[in-house]
Order: structure tokens, then C-alpha cells, then sequence
């Protein structure tokens, strides 16, 4: 059943190809069977059997080269092919590490968020607005951090999962401190800065290009 799910999947193209390199290659293998059996001994005109003998000689090389074609051709689709399979795979891997960036960054905005309208309606102390806000600026700089500049110049610093589940748990350590013992709540200064790591590279090395490009104006 592996097999014929596999057979599904490949593209017709590939198929239609692969079954005329079988039909090529059972082409050659008949024309030297018989170019083999011709050139045993004989009865009749010597020069008329050599004639003949040349011309199957050509047109099996003709063929022979048809087939090499033929399985370069194929050769090419197939590595074309499994490199296509390698890049969605990737491609689907992005698209998932993404929406789980997504929605670690939406937890975090949700346990800022949390504390600021418990501080606001009085359930808890106003003070610890302090600590809600910062959360949802922590939150903030993860979005900013999936922008495609910032992920593009960040390089290695760029958001990853490792960093956002970082930023999460401090956040809801920093909520844990806003509801019941306070000093927990200063994790939400930790929480900003590992979320602004990514923002602080890509500005950083923007900056350092523009520098090199007023440098090399100014030479120029």
C-alpha cells in the first residue's frame, strides 16, 4: 500500500518518462542481441552483411544515446522533484514554528493583558500596572520581532521558539507575581529583555550597514 501511495504521488511527467527510458533501454538491449547474433558465420554476400552489419551498428548507437538522454532527463526531473518535496517541507515547517510563535506571543499579550484590567477594576492593586504593562510591551516586541526586516537582520538572534517559550513563562510568572506575591512579578523586566533581543540586533546591524554605506559614498 506504501508503494502505491508513493506511485500516486509522483508527477505524471516523471512516470510518462521513466516507462520510455524502460522502453528505450529494452530497445537497446534487443538491437544488441540481435547486432550480436548477426555477426556470427554465415552464408551470403560478405560485403552486403557488413553494410548491413554498420548501418544496425549506427542505429543502435543512435538509440544508445537516446537512452542516456533520456535517463539524464530523468535523472534531472527526479532530483528536481525530491529538492521541491525538500523546500515544502521546510516551507511547512516555517509556516508551523510561525503560527506557534503566533501563539505564544498571543499568551503572552493575554497574561499582560490580564493583569492590567485586574489592576484597572481594583481587584488587585493599581501598582501593578507596573508589571502588566511591561508584559504587554514584551508581547509587543515579539510582534515586531516576526516582522520580515527584523527576522531578515536579527540573523542568529532572531525569535525562535526557544526564546518566545522563555518569554512566556516569564510572563506568566510575572502574572503569578501580580495576583499573589509581588517580587515574582519583576519577571516581566526579564520577559522585555529577552523579547527585544531580536529587535536590538536587527537595528543594530541596519545601523551598521547604513555606516558602511555612508563610509563607502564617502571614499567613493
Amino acid at each position: 500500500m506504501a508503494a502505491d501511495d508513493g506511485q500516486e504521488e509522483t508527477p505524471p511527467a516523471i512516470v510518462t518518462l521513466a516507462a520510455q527510458v524502460d522502453e528505450l533501454r529494452a530497445r537497446v538491449q534487443r538491437m544488441h542481441a540481435e547486432l550480436h547474433r548477426d555477426t556470427g558465420p554465415g552464408d551470403g554476400d560478405e560485403s552486403g552483411r557488413r553494410a548491413v552489419r554498420q548501418a544496425a551498428v549506427k542505429a543502435m548507437g543512435a538509440a544508445t544515446l537516446e537512452l542516456l538522454d533520456a535517463q539524464s532527463r530523468l535523472r534531472a526531473m527526479r532530483v528536481a522533484y525530491r529538492q521541491q518535496q525538500v523546500a515544502d517541507l521546510l516551507e511547512q515547517d516555517r509556516r508551523r514554528e510561525r503560527q506557534r510563535l503566533w501563539q505564544l506571543t498571543g499568551a503572552v499579550a493575554l497574561a499582560g493583558a490580564i493583569v492590567v484590567v485586574l489592576a484597572v477594576t481594583g481587584a488587585i492593586a493599581s501598582t501593578r500596572l507596573a508589571i502588566g504593562v511591561p508584559v504587554l510591551v514584551a508581547a509587543a516586541l515579539m510582534a515586531i520581532s516576526m516582522m520580515s526586516w527584523v527576522a531578515r537582520d536579527a540573523g542568529s538572534h532572531t525569535l525562535d521558539l526557544r526564546k518566545a517559550v522563555v518569554v512566556a513563562v516569564l510572563a506568566l510568572i510575572a502574572l503569578i507575581g501580580a495576583v499573589s506575591w509581588r517580587p515574582l512579578g519583576y519577571a516581566c523586566l526579564l520577559a522585555i529583555v529577552v523579547a527585544a533581543i531580536p529587535v536590538v540586533s536587527a537595528v543594530r546591524a541596519r545601523r551598521q550597514r547604513a555606516a558602511e554605506s555612508d563610509g563607502g559614498r564617502r571614499l567613493g
